[in-house]
């Protein structure tokens, strides 16, 4: 019995640990299963941003969290959705978001390099929901790219998936599913579960269904057991709370 059980283990921290590299092709890290719709990842992947915060002892900026371009207008503030539990007192005006490129070293890695980098200050923060919404300090000479809020929620077993910046790697895209729901549990809102695996710096990074809606916002990465990822732990917010804080604070992204 004992034997049955570790050879499971083996087996769960083997495939764990094989799925949670992905392939990288082009910039766009994509998992080798479950491929999604290709107009629509595409669409959610050019409306995935990188946040980067300054460095108090370098200066420079840094990726720190992930976000979803809700609004890219000319003429306007790009709007861009994200967690609040990201955000310091200290941050506004030491805030930036980054549109990275897809440019390759001699490895094959991924370069951190952004071709598009802008100023953002925080627009709203709610700690009850767990979001936050920034726009840029100047408006935007151009339009850009950007997605919708879900009109409908999600339920468990439909396909989804994110798109964050897991140690750096700003729009890093993992596919999965939802596997529960979890009803609010001050301070967590309403949440979805997934058996994605969500790894440091992808928080407020979004999921998103086959239709490229976005349907939840990354609480919470997956916890870990002697440093192995512990499926089924990602908590994302729940889609119907997003909607209800939009409308709260500008009803015009919904």
């Amino acid at each position: 019995m004992k034997f049955r059980a570790l050879l499971f283990l083996s087996i769960l921290v083997l495939c764990t640990s094989s799925c949670s590299r992905g392939i990288q092709s082009k910039g766009l890290y994509v998992y080798p299963f479950n491929t999604p719709p290709v107009e629509e990842v595409k669409r959610a992947y050019h409306a995935s941003i990188a946040i980067l915060k300054k460095g108090s002892l370098t200066g420079l900026h840094y990726v720190t969290a992930a976000a979803t371009i809700l609004k890219w207008e000319e003429g306007k503030p790009v709007v861009l959705l994200s967690s609040c539990h990201i955000v310091d007192k200290e941050d506004n005006g030491q805030l930036e978001a980054g549109l990275p490129t897809q440019d390759e070293d001699d490895d094959g890695e991924k370069l951190i390099n952004f071709y598009i980098k802008f100023p953002i200050k925080v627009k709203a923060c709610d700690t009850s929901t767990d979001l936050a919404l920034f726009e840029s300090t100047e408006p935007a000479v151009a339009d850009g790219p950007s997605v919708k809020v879900a009109p409908i929620n999600s339920l468990i077993g439909d396909f989804v998936w994110h798109i964050g910046s897991p140690g750096g790697r700003a729009r890093t895209v993992a596919p999965g599913y939802i596997v529960a729901l979890l009803k609010p549990l001050p301070p967590r809102p309403l949440c979805y579960r997934s058996n994605i695996t969500i790894d440091f710096g992808s928080s407020g990074g979004g999921i998103f269904n086959t239709r490229g809606e976005l349907v939840g916002v990354t609480r919470s990465h997956h916890l870990r057991a002697f440093g192995v990822p512990v499926p089924f732990t990602a908590l994302h917010v729940h889609t119907s709370v997003i909607r209800d804080f939009l409308a709260k604070h500008d009803s015009s992204l919904l």
